[in-house]
């Protein structure tokens, strides 16, 4: 009788954690809801969270399907749900403080479109999630094409895009990568991103094989930015935000930055710090100017050093008609401020010494 209390005990506190709200109202389970269907029905979202070993697992299955994990294990009996076979790129720590933190009211529900404060419980499951995709969509995306952004910059732009957190909108911006009906359309022109998109539908790379399942499908027929829920729902539209957000970053870097920047790049070819830079350059190119903007504010800091341009990044470059070209990254530094308040410990130590870089494994 005293095992069984304290098995029932270790399911409720196990249970109750998981589903703890890092943001929204308790009990107000819709994204939890939506998530399941997801599991059970979207072939997307069964293979990535089988690949990172989030699905509850039995100890017997775990024993026998991986056991080669288990022997490496401390614990032999350990369960398959706390051996990660694929690695993340963020900490969870890192994103459960970025979720805390309100970065819209208006959310939307799903399959109805009904937008208003809803305050939908958020909860680590969920967060476990879209840190699994987001990683998987990077390595698919790295595995195909060169580009300069990291780990780290992506924290920074979906913690002050929508703290990672998939349902928001605001005027014109939808879900964690606030994708606007420009910017997608941008992605399915032929001289813009459609080949980054045909690249990744094409790869043979693992990483690309839950990518592949949204891509074949959008490109015989382009989703309409019109129906929000393509681009928030779990199964394949918070899944397709995301994929869409950093295709997005390759077509701006390839088309917008990367050719104004020749000379930067080969003056400072040996400077440890120039992928950095070519990083914030382009992260700048998502927010309010886009492009535009990010093209002018680098021709003003072009003769910098690598140093001394991702420091001007992070404060306000202003016009003659008093426009702020570096609205976005200036922004982003100041969002990492407020994470920073929500951290503990040794973490928060090292996140004060380096910010978001501590934030990525």
């Amino acid at each position: 009788m005293k095992k069984i209390f304290f098995l029932v005990l270790f399911i409720l506190i196990n249970t109750s954690a998981d589903e703890n709200c890092l943001s929204g109202k308790r009990g107000n389970d819709h994204l939890i809801n939506q998530f399941k269907l997801a599991q059970a029905n979207s072939p997307v979202t069964r293979l990535i969270a089988e690949k990172y070993n989030l699905t509850e697992k039995t100890e017997a299955s775990a024993n026998t399907a991986y056991c080669e994990d288990c022997l490496t294990s401390a614990d032999p009996h350990q369960s398959l749900k706390e051996i990660s076979k694929e690695k993340t790129f963020f900490k969870s720590a890192c994103i459960e403080a970025a979720a805390t933190i309100q970065t819209g009211s208006a959310e939307i529900s799903c399959p109805d479109s009904q937008i208003k404060r809803h305050q939908f419980c958020f909860t680590k499951p969920l967060l476990n999630y879209q840190n699994a995709t987001l990683s998987e969509f990077l390595k698919c995306l790295k595995s195909t094409v060169d580009i300069p952004i990291t780990p780290l910059g992506l924290f920074e732009m979906y913690t002050l895009e929508s703290g990672f957190k998939p349902a928001y909108t605001n005027g014109g911006g939808t879900g964690i990568g606030q994708l606007t009906g420009i910017f997608i359309k941008d992605l399915f022109q032929k001289h813009r991103g459609r080949k980054i998109l045909e690249s990744m539908s094409n790869s043979t790379e693992k990483s690309c094989d839950a990518a592949k399942i949204i891509l074949l499908k959008d490109l015989q027929k382009n989703p309409s930015a019109a129906n929000k829920c393509s681009f928030i729902e779990y199964g394949e539209g918070m899944e397709r935000n995301i994929l869409y957000s950093l295709s997005g970053l390759v077509t701006a870097w390839e088309k917008d930055i990367k050719p104004i920047m020749k000379d930067f790049n080969s003056r400072n070819s040996a400077d440890p710090l120039l992928k950095r830079a070519q990083e914030k350059a382009l992260l700048n190119a998502y927010g309010p100017g886009g492009r535009g903007a990010a093209r002018a504010a680098f021709i003003r800091l072009s003769k910098l050093s690598p140093k001394e341009f991702i420091a001007a990044m992070d404060k306000p470059l202003m016009t003659a008609k008093n426009n702020n070209l570096t609205t976005y990254t200036t922004r982003m530094h100041k969002k990492q401020d407020l994470i920073a308040k929500k951290l503990s410990g040794e973490l928060k130590s090292r996140f004060n010494t380096e910010r978001a870089a501590a934030c990525t494994e």
